[in-house]
């Protein structure tokens, strides 16, 4: 853990030893030697609000790369969700505001919930065979997804 720690303390030396040589051969050029040095010093500190913009947006929980749709079969209607990404931890569903599960893990790839058996309300009471789910709220940790319920399409 201290082996990065050296490493990133040699690369910021590195950098401020460039700056400093850097600094001291412009100040004794001339005037088009210090605006090139302004635009170099510009485009840097660009690059440097990128990749801190970046960093910052990939750190903040966004959408789900997930698809559901709703399954009408025999015995159990099923929820089937594609996830498109990693494995996904301490997953909450809720169906239409009232059923919810709570899924310890989805891994990548197809999963499909049993509506009547997987689903309850507060009350512990299951959902009846004839409901049909307009709306799938998944959440994991902080970031909520809601998506529609419809017929499987051929995909």
């Amino acid at each position: 853990m201290i082996d990065w720690r050296r490493r990133l303390r040699e690369a910021q030396d590195g950098v401020l030893s460039l700056v400093r040589q850097t600094h001291e051969a412009y100040a004794g050029a001339g005037r088009f030697a210090r605006m090139r040095g302004a635009v170099v010093g510009l485009l840097g500190l660009d690059v440097v609000a990128v990749v801190v913009g970046v960093l910052v947006a990939s750190m903040q929980g966004g959408p789900f790369a997930l698809e559901a749709w709703f399954e009408p079969s025999f015995p159990s209607n099923m929820i089937v969700i594609r996830n498109n990404e990693g494995p996904l931890e301490a997953v909450t569903l809720t169906l239409d505001d009232r059923y919810r599960l709570d899924v310890p893990t989805m891994a990548r790839g197809l999963a499909g919930f049993e509506v009547e058996r997987a689903f309850k309300d507060e009350a512990g009471k299951r959902p009846d065979a004839s409901f049909r789910p307009s709306a799938l709220e998944i959440r994991v940790l902080d970031s909520v997804m809601r998506l529609p319920l419809g017929a499987h399409a051929a995909r």
